[in-house]
């Protein structure tokens, strides 16, 4: 690599004006169509251009005060004119390589490169315009200089320094196909093993969710906030009053099942649009999706439509992987699947799915076996569904907990009968009585998700009642433990147990497990851990 300090692509600049002229493009074509240029429209007109312009200087201030050099032991990366930055990232720590390219960088054909050694934020180094060919370059530079030797299953936890992996999310242009390596005495390497492919019936699983009926109503509220922004709201607030208007003066004339039918119609139409917005968002996300697994045993996933997502796991930093199955997802028998990989975590606001997503919500049978194709352990799915139970008590603590959560509000709005006096009391007792059998329910199914186990050389945990997850863990990815009990698991001998990771969420907990069998269950999960609890010791909580 070069030692010379770089610029940022000038085709930035390009963008940015792009960028401002799309900010004016809207108030320009309500004007076109017969908008009335008064006092909000010029205020407005004025703050979005100024904003715009603004953010125009600031990026175009941006890109010539910024240079990195990409050198032989360092990336650096200089930035600011008035307060100064440096950052600079040792090659030999880098751990991943983001190439993100957004529809208009596509058009000018440029990329943000982001670097990062999988630690925190402020580790990373971020370059906002590098041309398509550069960027690509340059990961394959980073990441080889990343590389470590594969290792035999035996030496799967080694130390989370000699790991690497790979997140990149890449224009179309640079999500073509790997190019294989060429084994000693042979033509070419054998193909990569397909784990799983983008199949359409996957898409009905998609669409059973509460978001489906959630977007039309998001997109209908997005645009009435457009309108009012660009000065028109006095039109559409005419029309919707005098609808209400009118609508409350015919009500009595209409009949009960004519308003029924009215409301089951407004329904299928919300259903119809959500359902449209969710397959298009699902064919972006999800198009062309494939998970292999490398010659060096590492996954590779790509999958998106306008913008490819590209995700590398080294096979040390795979510590094991969750199932999670929604409420209604578990009515139909679906589930999705997510990896745990030690170092790679999703950033607060990140879009175009999780970086650990290895499976959208797909029937369960399919993610199962995806499931002990990523993890290399046939005999997983059986296992998964022969976990142990826990107590009754716990049972007790769910069912316990569903009544007073309709207790309380039911309680709450009978002392403020006084401020509701329009409403009869018994009202309020009728609304007890029909939440209070679905939540019963509700916690008995909490109750039934509960479960562990140690299936050969991973630690499985399950919970979760709205959506439950099932966790499966590498034992020797668990780097301590913590016990916990509350008051009211002390007088019922429950425990919580959480077994702690460098990988994923930080932690996974069998929650309301009897104190004898949680210890047990740690101590054969990592011999030795919790040794002076089984011998006698101090008892957690005591």
């Amino acid at each position: 690599m070069s030692d010379e300090w770089r610029k940022l692509d000038v085709r930035v600049l390009a963008l940015h004006a792009a960028r401002l002229a799309g900010a004016v493009a809207p108030i320009a074509l309500v004007l076109l169509l017969g908008g009335d240029l008064n006092r909000t429209v010029v205020i407005s007109l004025v703050f979005i251009c100024g904003g715009a312009a603004l953010r125009a200087a600031t990026d175009a201030l941006a890109w010539a005060t910024t240079r990195y050099r990409v050198g032989d032991e360092l990336v650096e990366l200089r930035s600011g004119l008035l307060r100064r930055s440096a950052l600079s990232v040792p090659r030999d720590r880098v751990r991943t390589v983001n190439l993100t390219a957004k529809p208009l960088q596509r058009l000018f054909r440029i990329a943000t490169v982001e670097i990062g050694t999988g630690t925190h934020e402020q580790g990373r180094l971020r370059l906002d315009a590098v041309a398509t060919d550069e960027a690509a370059r340059l990961r394959q530079a980073l990441l080889a200089r990343a590389e470590v030797p594969a290792a035999p299953a035996a030496s799967l936890a080694a130390p989370a320094s000699l790991a690497a992996d790979t997140l990149e999310v890449s224009p179309a242009p640079l999500a073509g196909p790997a190019t294989p390596s060429v084994a000693p005495g042979s033509d070419a390497a054998p193909p990569e093993p397909v784990l799983a492919r983008l199949r359409w019936g996957w898409l009905p699983y998609h669409l059973l969710s509460p978001w489906t009926l959630a977007l039309p109503i998001a997109g209908l509220g997005a645009v009435l906030n457009a309108l009012n922004q660009l000065g028109v709201e006095a039109s559409v607030g005419r029309i919707a009053e005098h609808a209400a208007v009118d609508g409350i003066h015919r009500a009595d004339d209409v009949s009960w099942w004519l308003a029924i039918l009215l409301g089951l119609l407004a329904v299928v139409v919300l259903a119809v649009l959500g359902a449209v917005g969710a397959g298009l968002q699902f064919a972006e996300s999800w198009w062309g999706y494939r998970l292999t697994r490398e010659q060096s045993g590492n996954l590779h996933s790509r999958r998106g439509l306008l913008t490819t997502r590209s995700v590398s796991i080294e096979h040390r930093r795979l510590r094991g992987a969750t199932l999670t199955e929604p409420l209604l997802q578990r009515a139909i028998g679906g589930a999705g699947l997510n990896a745990i990989v030690s170092g790679l975590r999703r950033r607060p606001g990140e879009r175009g799915g999780r970086a650990d997503g290895l499976l959208p919500n797909v029937p369960r049978a399919e993610a199962d076996a995806v499931l002990a194709d990523v993890l290399e352990a046939p005999s997983l799915p059986g296992e998964l569904r022969e976990l142990r139970p826990h107590p009754r008590a716990a049972l007790r603590r769910r069912l316990l907990r569903a009544l007073i959560a309709v207790a309380l509000p039911v309680a709450a709005l009978l002392a403020m009968g006084p401020l509701l006096g329009w409403l009869p009391d018994w009202l309020w007792w009728a609304a007890a009585g029909v939440l209070v059998v679905p939540a019963l329910l509700l916690g008995r199914d909490a109750y039934r998700a509960l479960g562990h186990r140690i299936a050969g050389q991973y630690l499985v945990t399950r919970r979760g009642a709205p959506t439950r997850r099932t966790a499966v863990l590498r034992c020797d990815g668990v780097i301590g433990w913590t016990v916990k009990r509350s008051f009211f698991q002390r007088r019922a001998g429950l425990v919580t147990l959480t077994a702690t990771t460098a990988a994923g969420g930080g932690g996974y907990s069998v929650f309301d497990v009897a104190e004898a069998d949680g210890l047990a269950f740690a101590e054969e999960a990592v011999p030795g851990l919790l040794a002076p609890f089984l011998d006698g010791g101090d008892r957690p909580g005591g």
